[in-house]
Parts: C-alpha cells; structure tokens; sequence
C-alpha cells in the first residue's frame, strides 16, 4: 500500500477498508497496571473487557464491553443506553481512542496466557 499525506485518500482509505484490516483500528490504550504486566501499550478490544471512558458525558465510568461494530468503528458497552424520543433504548457507541482496558476479560485463552507471563523479550 502506497503511503500518502493526503487526508482525503487516508479517510477513504480508512472507510473503504476490509473487515480484517479495520480489526486494527479497534484498540484501546491499557491501564498503567496492565502495561506493566503486559508490557505493552495498547491491545485489541473484545467482548466482555472491563473498559473506562476517558472523555465525554460519561467520563470515569466503567463497563464490560458488550459488542463491537468493526463496520462502524463502534464499541458498545453494557448499561450505557440512549434513550430515544418514543421511549425506546439503544445502545450507545463509543470510539475505542476513547476507552481504557482496566481489566481483560476472561474469555480468550491466549491472552489470559500472555496476561499471566508478560511479553518475554
């Protein structure tokens, strides 16, 4: 791929993206904790991570990660809904810069594994 300054390419880029090339768009920075023992800066969202919002109208809450939207670029978390005008509840979405990994959940095998050990390098 042919690197460009332009924004409007990178833009384009970016939406017209295949599904397995936007999985990389959706990282999130981890918590001071998990860096250490990580021994990383960022890792890939998944369902059921333990994330805290960092800027917003619900800055400084956490909840679990309960879908995430690769087309839109969306994460969408349990217990934070919209409330629509006839009265109805959708779940909001927020963009993974946005988030912080507090906890990860305890679903993947290898990155419980590489939780416990830490990158070795």
């Amino acid at each position: 791929m042919n690197k460009t300054k332009n924004t409007g390419k990178n833009r384009k880029r970016r939406f017209t993206a295949d599904l397995h090339i936007k999985k990389n768009f959706v990282h999130a920075c981890l918590s001071k904790d998990l860096r250490k023992q990580l021994k990383r800066r960022s890792l890939g969202l998944r369902k059921n991570d333990t994330v805290k919002i960092m800027v917003g109208k619900h800055k400084k809450k956490t909840a679990k990660v309960n879908k995430i939207d690769l087309k839109k670029e969306r994460i969408y978390l349990q217990g934070l809904n919209l409330k629509k005008a006839d009265g109805k509840e959708k779940l909001l979405g927020f963009e993974p810069s946005n988030l912080m990994i507090i906890e990860i959940g305890d679903n993947d095998a290898l990155r419980i594994k590489t939780k416990k050990e830490g990158n070795k390098k």
